[in-house]
């Protein structure tokens, strides 16, 4: 017959139970759950509290080891190998110096609890309950496991002042993420020192772009959902959690992967993000060998930080192919540092002016020297200064990238000559010609989602800088560039033989006298048409 449940409940543990319980209710493995559990049970005998992050990180890292099937990290010997004093001090240094003021005894208090009482206020034996413990693996659960629309929620009720708030202010919310991901880097090892955080009016000025774009796309919800309703105030920043869900969605999905980033990593220390199988977000960094930049000029960039939270190939390392203040404004540099590069790329383009917009494109497609568009639905559009604007795919044409010089077909082609996105081949919706005078960003096309890419309704505009990023992390990074090495040298080798052919032929015609042979054939007749001619005026 079998064995009731009721009579395998019996001749379980209380432990046992309690994990079967969650078992049931959060998206852990077994081993995660025993390893949470035992740390739960652990912070809750701790008999002063410090602060949240500090003291459940503490926890997570004296168990560390015990969590058993996953997959360690590579390269965790020296990040491992720190004491639980050194690694306490780390997330207090993060909490001084990065995170926003008591963000974590914050973020406690409107997720891992149930009760109001404040972080550290209650003893210990008040918190033993069942439903103290499903409250709290509610909040580790919806913080790193639930995917986007939980762990945008987490952090929606960590910005509000008071929870029967609506709205949230969607600035605090952009600068929130930002400091979230700079210590998520810190905590995986990513930077030897604390970074950070960059404050230049540059930097303010793009995260404010990055949160005017979540304002833009609540006033598109709202005339949708109320087509009568307006939204004019441009210094109102205040916007709904549906508003911040459809603006990750549309804008920034990996935005949404930076608070379970960085629980992940605090939960397993050593265990490989790769072992969830969930995207996670990675901080953009640019490369020890890469050229000087007019963009990236700061290793904790917002700017950086934006471009990670748009795609999942725009995290990790960057690599400079292409910067127009060390190489020139020249098309056959350009095109040199783009042929043969077989990885995802990322355009970058300031223009004129006091205040220079910065806009561009991604490309996932290798690039080539065509008369034809190619490319697939990973290319988008966007412009990042003054404003965050995305512009993806339409679905209703296949217009995604174009290189075409005036050498290909010197000009018989009657197509617009340099390189383009969208459009059509005589007018690319955005287009940078071989001169680089008079560049085009048009508003709409086939391609790409209309919208503006740039401000006021300019169509026309002039390049200050122009820099292109070999893009997708370390390892596509460098196969890439082994990729355009290797195509580089058989096109050397080839040349060579090419000379060293042509050398031996000449050589060949010499000794056999065909040459000599030629010459002198050559010569009588010039010789011989100037006799003619003399003779033909003696006449």
């Amino acid at each position: 017959m079998g064995v009731s449940s009721s009579t395998a409940n019996h001749s379980q543990t209380p432990e046992q139970l309690d994990v079967q319980f969650l078992g049931e209710r959060c998206p852990f493995g077994d081993a995660e759950l025993w390893h949470l559990y035992r740390c739960y049970q652990a912070w809750q005998r701790q008999p002063s509290k410090t602060t949240f992050l500090q003291d459940w990180a503490g926890e997570c890292w004296t168990r560390r080891s015990k969590v058993r099937n996953t997959e360690a990290k590579e390269d965790d010997s020296s990040q491992q190998q720190m004491t639980l004093e050194e690694y306490v001090k780390k997330i207090a240094q993060l909490e001084r110096e990065v995170l926003p003021v008591d963000f974590g005894n914050r973020l406690y208090q409107a997720v891992f609890t149930a009760s109001q009482n404040a972080y550290g206020t209650q003893p210990p034996e008040s918190s033993t309950s069942r439903a103290d413990l499903e409250a709290f693996f509610e909040g580790l659960s919806n913080a790193s496991r639930r995917g986007s629309r939980a762990a945008l929620q987490v952090m929606f009720r960590s910005c509000q002042a008071d929870h029967n708030e609506t709205t949230i202010q969607a600035t605090e919310f952009i600068r929130l993420g930002y400091r979230l991901a700079l210590a998520s880097e810190y905590l995986q090892g990513n930077h030897a020192s604390i970074p950070i955080v960059e404050y230049t009016q540059q930097h303010d000025a793009t995260l404010l772009a990055l949160a005017q774009s979540i304002v833009e796309q609540g006033k598109k919800r709202l005339t949708y959902v109320q087509p009568d309703s307006t939204k004019n105030d441009e210094d109102d920043f205040s916007v709904t959690f549906e508003d911040i869900l459809e603006w990750s969605e549309a804008v920034a999905p990996i935005f949404a992967s930076i608070l379970p980033t960085l629980f992940h990593t605090i939960l397993f220390p050593g265990m490989s993000h790769s072992s969830t199988g969930r995207t996670t977000y990675e901080f953009p960094w640019v490369t020890d060998d890469s050229k000087p930049s007019s963009f990236f000029q700061h290793p904790t960039s917002s700017l950086l930080f934006t471009f990670g939270c748009l795609s999942p190939a725009l995290g990790g390392s960057y690599y400079c192919l292409y910067t127009s203040t060390q190489d020139g404004l020249s098309f056959n540099r350009l095109q040199n540092a783009l042929l043969g590069y077989s990885g995802p790329t990322l355009l970058l383009a300031r223009t004129t002016g006091k205040k220079g917009s910065i806009l561009g494109a991604f490309t996932a497609s290798p690039w080539k020297e065509s008369k034809d568009f190619y490319g697939n639905t990973d290319c988008f559009l966007f412009q990042v200064a003054p404003r965050t604007s995305i512009f993806r795919p339409s679905g209703s044409d296949r217009n995604f990238m174009y290189c075409n010089s005036y050498a290909r077909s010197k000009g018989y082609d009657q197509q617009a000559h340099g390189i383009g996105f969208g459009g059509t081949t005589t007018e690319p919706r955005l287009f940078f010609p071989e001169s680089f005078e008079q560049c085009i960003a048009g508003s709409r096309d086939m391609t790409f989602a209309h919208g503006q890419l740039l401000p006021d309704g300019q169509r026309f505009f002039e390049l200050d800088s122009l820099e292109v990023w070999g893009v997708g992390g370390s390892e596509v990074v460098a196969a890439a560039l082994g990729a355009q090495h290797q195509a580089r040298e058989i096109k050397a080798e080839n040349l060579r033989k090419a000379r060293t052919v042509d050398r031996a032929q000449f050589l060949d015609d010499f000794q056999s006298g065909v040459i000599e042979s030629k010459a002198f054939a050559h010569r009588n007749q010039v010789d011989h048409g100037r006799a003619g001619t003399y003779d033909e005026d003696k006449k």
